[in-house]
C-alpha cells in the first residue's frame, strides 16, 4: 500500500498540468513531491536491489580500484570523506537523478507532473530502486540534453563520454542522434510493426547481436557475448498475459498516427517513442536490451504525453478529460500490478515482492534489519 500511496502523490500533482495558471501552487507542489521522492527513494534501506555489491564497493574502494567507472568511484570516495555510510552516497545519487529528471521535464515538457508520473511508472523498480550507476549516467545525459536538441554534437558527445564514466552502456545514447531525423510517417509506423516481427521471430534479435559482436572489440564485445551466454540474463522478457504490453503498443501507434510534430523537440520525442517501443519488442527475445531503453526513454515519455496534444482530443474538453482519466488508470494499473503480484522470481528464487515488502528506510527499520540482495 505504501508504494501505491507514493504513486498517488504524482497522480494528484498531474492534474495541475491541466491548469496553466496557479504557478505558486505548482512551485509548492514541486517542492513537496521532489522532497518526498528523494527521501522515499534515496533513504531506502536494504529495499530494492543492487545494494549489496555497492555497499561492499563503498567500504573498500580507493583510487586504484577499477571495478566500476571513474565517475562512480569518485562519488563513492567523496561521499565516504563526508559521511562514512553507503546510504549517504545512495542519497546523493538519488538527489542528482531526481533533480535532473525534473529539470529536463521543466525545460522540455508541457506536462511536467504527468511526465514525472510516467517516469515513476516506467522506471521505479530499476532506475529508482536499483541500478544506481545507470541512473547517474542518465542524469548526465539529461543535464546535457540541450546539446542534442540544439545540434551541438561535440558537447553532446562529451556528455555521453561523462555518462560512460558511471555506466559503460551509456555509449548507446549516441543513437539519440538518429532521433533528430524527420522520418516519414509510414517509416515510423513500419519500424513499430517491425518490432512485432521480432516478437514473432525472436531468433532474429539474437543472431543480429551475435553478428554485431563480431565487429566490436574490448569491453563491449565481452558485455554482449557475456550476457548472451548467461543462464540468468540470456533469456527473453516475460509477457505474462501480454494484454498490457500490446495495448501500450496500440496506444503508441495511435499517437504516431494522429500527432503532428511542430518543432525539433517534438520530432525527437516522437522518434524516441518509436525507438522505445521497438526496443521493448526486441527485449522479448533478449531481456537485457531493456537496459538500453532508458537512454531514450525519458524523451519517449514526452512522446507519450503528446496524446493530449492531438487536435481532436485537445479541442473537446469532455474527450480530453475522459482521455486523461483513462490514461492514468491504464499506466497506474501496471505499477499497481507490479507491486501487488506474487510468485517466485526466476532471478532470485524468492517472492517477487521480497525486496520491497516491508519498506525500510535509513531512519525507520527494525533493529538488525537485513534482507538478501538478488545476487546473494
Amino acid at each position: 500500500m505504501i508504494y501505491v500511496c507514493f504513486l498517488f502523490i504524482f497522480i494528484a500533482a498531474s492534474f495541475f498540468d491541466i491548469n496553466k495558471n496557479r504557478t505558486a501552487i505548482k512551485t509548492v507542489t514541486t517542492f513537496y513531491i521532489l522532497s518526498i521522492a528523494i527521501c522515499f527513494i534515496g533513504l531506502r534501506y536494504y529495499t530494492g536491489a543492487d545494494w549489496s555489491a555497492y555497499i561492499k564497493y563503498f567500504d573498500n574502494v580507493d583510487w586504484s580500484d577499477k571495478t566500476y567507472g571513474f565517475g562512480y568511484k569518485a562519488l563513492n570516495i567523496f561521499s565516504r570523506s563526508v559521511i562514512n555510510d553507503y546510504h549517504f552516497c545512495q542519497f546523493l545519487a538519488t538527489v542528482i537523478f531526481c533533480l535532473s529528471i525534473y529539470w529536463f521535464y521543466k525545460k522540455n515538457s508541457n506536462y511536467i507532473f504527468l511526465s514525472l508520473f510516467l517516469a515513476i511508472v516506467f522506471y521505479f523498480s530499476n532506475l529508482f530502486m536499483a541500478q544506481v550507476r545507470q541512473s547517474l549516467a542518465i542524469a548526465m545525459l539529461l543535464l546535457g540534453s540541450n546539446y542534442l536538441i540544439e545540434n551541438k554534437w561535440v558537447k553532446y558527445a562529451a556528455c555521453v563520454f561523462i555518462a560512460t564514466l558511471f555506466h559503460i552502456t551509456a555509449v548507446f545514447a549516441l543513437v539519440c542522434l538518429l532521433l533528430k531525423v524527420h522520418f516519414p510517417k509510414f517509416l515510423q509506423i513500419l519500424l513499430v510493426l517491425l518490432g512485432f516481427i521480432l516478437i514473432r521471430f525472436p531468433n532474429i534479435t539474437i543472431q543480429f547481436l551475435l553478428l554485431l559482436s563480431n565487429f566490436i572489440t574490448g569491453v563491449y564485445h565481452d558485455l554482449i557475448v557475456g550476457y548472451l551466454n548467461s543462464k540468468k540474463f540470456g533469456g527473453g522478457a516475460e509477457l505474462n498475459s501480454g494484454l498490457y504490453f500490446y495495448a501500450k503498443q496500440l496506444l503508441a501507434l495511435f499517437i504516431i498516427l494522429f500527432y503532428k510534430p511542430r518543432s525539433h523537440l517534438n520530432i525527437i520525442t516522437v522518434n524516441a517513442l518509436i525507438f522505445s517501443v521497438f526496443i521493448h519488442n526486441a527485449s522479448i527475445s533478449f531481456a537485457m536490451l531493456d537496459r538500453l531503453e532508458p537512454y531514450i526513454g525519458f524523451y519517449a515519455i514526452i512522446g507519450w504525453t503528446h496524446l493530449f496534444d492531438i487536435e481532436f482530443i485537445k479541442k473537446d474538453k469532455n474527450v480530453f478529460f475522459m482521455t486523461f482519466f483513462i490514461f492514468f488508470i491504464f499506466f497506474a494499473s501496471s505499477f499497481y500490478m507490479a507491486r501487488t503480484r506474487h510468485g517466485v522470481s526466476k532471478l532470485t528464487g524468492r517472492d517477487i515482492q521480497y525486496q520491497y515488502l516491508p519498506y525500510w528506510n535509513v531512519f525507520m527499520h527494525p533493529e538488525n534489519a537485513h534482507r538478501k540482495d538478488w545476487g546473494e
